[in-house]
């Protein structure tokens, strides 16, 4: 295998060393449709070339400006990003790890609950420009986010990057984050949300097509955790909101997206990390702040366990749990080159490239003995036009593990493998179950006929009501193997409904989804069908109409009690 560090064709093959020194600026380049670019600080250290990387960095870091005698914006692949963070160097085009001994490891105790987002160029100037990059790039990052955590008595007192963020949390596979950055996401989520079964503490999924086992636990994270949906959902918002401000401020890359971002937890958690110590601007809380180059860890993980389905016999497919993948990149003769600035083209043959870790690169997915769920007809993903560009960062049996290749595609004229109806379920029955339970916690419950066109499905609409509290669930059936939400939905006001403000519901698609999104009026929430017993069903029930009513009455309604597992 060929291990060798890949060669980046945007960079320059001096025999000079390079640092990377920024990263985190977007654009969306015409050559590469199936993804965002990134464009990226290298400076080339000072009186380098001929020397040994020992050589180089027998110093320590290089921090000050005199160090480096040249600086590029080089551009790269979002689906590099998950081998790149700062301090990663580059010789010959070739990009090396940062070197372990030139950077200090650090665990804090963080409050995800008062992190913030600051620009490097906004007053009052909260990280040095010199202690960054060169004096030419300046105007160049000076948009730049980094999310900033407290240390003693310093808000700012950690930073954190947002391309180190973006890495750390959805560098799973370049495929997840190039759903992350585009909006394509919330059609992923979506899908994911027809085809997952939370069954106590296991999480059953189906990865939607062209993403690798990898990105499972990723997958399972953004669908069950909505602080986690509504953080990934905003990334992409925030590129389109911040694309061309550069116009308005001269930034010499006019055009270019300096999105923010926020970590996705809540409470106090343990975070290591690798960086360095940085001065603080004169009048700061401290001296110095720590700036982040690559997190290690973060003390979060999901409440349950991950399983795929076992392939078919026969189908080409890798362990739900496989090693780390490769990149497919263009080839030439022995060398592995990234052109980062066009699509990957057809026939290169693969290479082995190493990769940081990751969220959930520790985690293991558990196979299950059960069909493949197979992707309607109609449903489309932005994605790349052949599995060369894919890139994964799930981990082997350590955390340095190196990569293969794990995207799988199907030929076209392959016939999908045969697979046993799936059993028939009657979630109009379950509804009108869940209703009883409701009554016996002390909600008041009717069914409501609204009639509908003959070519609309059969549906089940039950008025839940303690006035002035009136809210309406809403089910239709569905055929075997058809996957979708109970619709929990209450009028502004929490006022009762006639028929005819009803029949929306029920006849509003947006897109795929099973249920509008929005209707004028309304307020809608949705239950997966994803309980082990009607008990627990009922209990998400009565939680999603206890956030409609925005609190719960003194003396109310009595909880539903989940049964014993």
């Amino acid at each position: 295998m060929n291990k060798a560090p890949p060669r980046f064709a945007s960079l320059p093959d001096d025999d000079g060393v390079w640092l990377l020194t920024w990263l985190g600026l977007f654009d969306i380049d015409s050559n590469m449709p199936t993804q965002r670019t990134m464009r990226g600080v290298v400076q080339r250290i000072r009186d380098s070339s001929g020397k040994t990387f020992r050589e180089v960095f027998q110093n320590g870091y290089p921090e000050r400006r005199e160090a480096f005698d040249n600086m590029r914006l080089v551009q790269f692949a979002v689906g590099d990003l998950p081998m790149l963070s700062i301090g990663t160097f580059f010789s010959k085009g070739r990009a090396y790890a940062p070197r372990r001994g030139l950077l200090r490891e650090q665990s804090f105790k963080i409050d995800f609950g008062r992190q913030q987002v600051f620009r490097l160029g906004d007053p009052p100037t909260l990280l040095p420009f010199e202690s960054l990059v060169a004096r030419h790039a300046e105007p160049v990052v000076n948009q730049s986010a980094v999310t900033a955590f407290t240390r003693s008595t310093d808000p700012y007192g950690i930073c954190v990057p947002v391309a180190e963020l973006l890495r750390w949390c959805y560098g799973s596979s370049s495929r997840m984050l190039q759903a992350v950055l585009s909006d394509e996401l919330a059609r992923v989520l979506d899908w994911v949300d027809e085809h997952a079964l939370l069954n106590g503490n296991r999480l059953d999924l189906v990865l939607p097509p062209g993403f690798p086992p990898q990105d499972a636990y990723t997958l399972a994270w953004l669908s069950q955790d909505t602080q986690a949906r509504l953080q990934a959902l905003n990334i992409d918002r925030s590129i389109a909101v911040t694309r061309g401000r550069g116009r308005e401020r001269g930034d010499p890359t006019s055009g270019i997206s300096h999105p923010s971002a926020l970590f996705p937890y809540n409470g106090v958690r343990r975070v290591r990390a690798r960086g360095r110590w940085v001065p603080a601007p004169e009048g700061s809380p401290s001296r110095r702040r720590f700036l982040v180059h690559q997190i290690l860890d973060v003390d979060y993980r999901l409440p349950y366990e991950v399983t795929l389905p076992i392939p078919q016999t026969g189908e080409e497919a890798d362990a739900p749990q496989g090693e780390r993948n490769r990149r497919l990149p263009p080839v030439q003769g022995q060398h592995t080159v990234l052109v980062s600035d066009q699509e990957p083209r057809r026939g290169g043959q693969a290479r082995l490239l190493s990769a940081l870790p990751s969220q959930f690169s520790d985690e293991k997915v558990l196979p299950r003995e059960e069909g493949i769920a197979q992707a309607p007809d109609n449903l489309t993903f932005f994605a790349a036009p052949t599995p060369i560009g894919t890139f994964s960062t799930g981990l082997g049996s350590d955390v340095h593990s190196h990569a293969r290749q794990v995207t799988i595609t199907r030929k076209a004229n392959d016939e999908p493998p045969e697979m046993a109806p799936p059993p028939a379920r009657d979630d109009l029955a379950a509804l009108r179950r869940v209703a009883d339970l409701l009554r016996e916690a002390g909600f008041q419950t009717e069914e409501v006929p609204v009639p509908l066109p003959p070519e609309h499905a059969e549906h089940l609409v039950v008025h839940v009501f303690q006035p002035p509290f009136h809210a309406y669930l809403a089910e239709r059936a569905r055929r075997p193997g058809e996957y979708g939400p109970l619709l929990v939905a209450a009028r502004l006001g929490l006022a009762p409904a006639t028929t005819d403000d009803l029949r929306p519901l029920l006849t509003t698609r947006q897109g795929r989804r099973s249920w509008p999104a929005a209707l004028p009026g309304w307020q809608l929430l949705t239950v997966p069908h994803a309980f082990t017993d009607d008990q627990r069903f009922a209990a998400g029930v009565q939680g999603r109409l206890e956030r409609l009513r925005g609190q719960e009455q003194q003396g109310g309604i009595q909880p539903v009690k989940p049964s014993s597992p």
